[in-house]
């Protein structure tokens, strides 16, 4: 359970435990009818109901968070900058706005029934439908299997492409001039490099699985370096602008398998403070589908950034490709990576609008309540 969990579920339930008996306790027992014979307007006496309720819930609300900003704060993987405690803010804005639709919800019960046992039973039924039922029901009723041949359609033609690209890489041994078709090149060395930590161990892994990578070549091998240097510049170069090739056929396949649906679901999702609350929070934190998309397109500019170094620098073509006796590769120089997370204005723009939902929500919710209540008989 995290901390939007313990918001979403316990505490709506909670405002409900407020809330079902706030009206109908009163007049079920004549408390109410006593209350009214002092100069009170109804008015007031609902507003302090909801103030005391929404306090109450405030201590729950804030013990959960302080709880959980203990956990963060002890522990060492995290560090909470004045970004995260602005978002924060913004979730906990957004939290109160849900309790109170919530506790809105229980009131307006409340105040249409005369018995605590009928409105106690409607507001259990309305919280399993809107926190439980709802939201699952959507999940499952909306198609997420996407249209048929979606997936098969562009594997077949990713596998086209690295079929024909296979075609090329054998035609260029074919072409080259030393015989054969050995992509080894009957390059021999002796011993393995691994100079430092900092070494891209995966890539050397995998060349020393292949008896590729060496500390030295032999002597017989020299005049087989520049035939390699060749062969590897032209596999490198082109392994690239085929993976760019096969991203222009699988992006539009992962919109229609993941990111359509997903949005539909958001989308049907909203007609319960669940899912609005849901997306408010997310945005917040920077996790809905912006925030995730943000992330990946900082992940593709970095693999951008990476591609040009290595074209800038001739990487593929370079012996140290394949051996370390020239000097081994430094991969300190590689650029690093890094995720700029979107500043709490990015973030409030994209939640605002839901938290806006949430609060007309409260508008429209104490409004019916406050014209009942003025209506009922004691």
């Amino acid at each position: 359970m995290d901390l939007v969990f313990i918001f979403e579920v316990v505490l709506s339930l909670i405002a409900f435990m407020f809330a079902y008996d706030a009206i109908a306790g009163e007049r079920e027992q004549g408390t109410l009818r006593l209350l009214l014979t002092h100069p009170l307007r109804r008015g007031h006496i609902l507003i302090a109901k909801y103030i005391s309720a929404m306090l109450c819930l405030l201590v729950p609300l804030l013990l959960s968070l302080l709880f959980a900003l203990i956990l963060l704060t002890t522990s060492p993987s995290f560090s909470l900058s004045i970004h995260d405690f602005l978002c924060l803010g913004g979730i906990i804005l957004s939290s109160l706005a849900y309790l109170s639709v919530f506790y809105l919800i229980g009131m307006l019960i409340s105040a249409s029934t005369r018995s605590t046992s009928i409105a106690l039973m409607l507001s259990m039924f309305v919280w399993g439908f809107l926190v439980i039922a709802y939201p699952n029901m959507i999940l499952t009723a909306i198609e997420t299997t996407p249209p048929a041949g979606t997936g098969l359609s562009t594997y077949n033609q990713i596998k086209q492409i690295w079929e024909e690209f296979d075609t090329e890489r054998k035609q260029f041994l074919i072409d080259d001039k030393m015989p054969g078709e050995d992509w080894t090149f009957d390059i021999m060395g002796r011993g393995y490099s691994f100079r430092s930590s900092k070494d891209n161990l995966s890539a050397l892994l995998y060349y020393n699985q292949l008896g590729l990578y060496y500390e030295t070549l032999l002597d017989e091998s020299q005049p087989q370096v520049p035939h390699a240097q060749n062969y590897y510049r032209f596999v490198g170069r082109r392994t690239l602008d085929i993976a760019n090739k096969t991203w222009i056929v699988r992006k539009p396949a992962l919109e229609v398998i993941y990111v359509q649906p997903a949005t539909l679901e958001t989308s049907w999702l909203k007609l319960s403070p669940v899912g609005i609350y849901d997306t408010a929070t997310q945005a917040w934190a920077g996790t809905d589908i912006r925030g995730v998309r943000d992330f990946f397109d900082a992940a593709r500019r970095y693999r951008q950034i990476v591609t040009d170094y290595f074209y800038d620098t001739d990487a593929f073509g370079s012996r140290q490709w394949f051996s370390a006796d020239k000097g081994a590769a430094d991969w300190t120089r590689l650029p690093q990576f890094s995720f700029q997370r979107n500043d709490v204005g990015v973030n409030a723009k994209r939640a605002l609008p839901n938290l806006f939902l949430l609060l007309m929500i409260n508008a429209v919710l104490f409004t019916i309540t406050f014209l009942v209540f003025l209506k009922i008989e004691v």
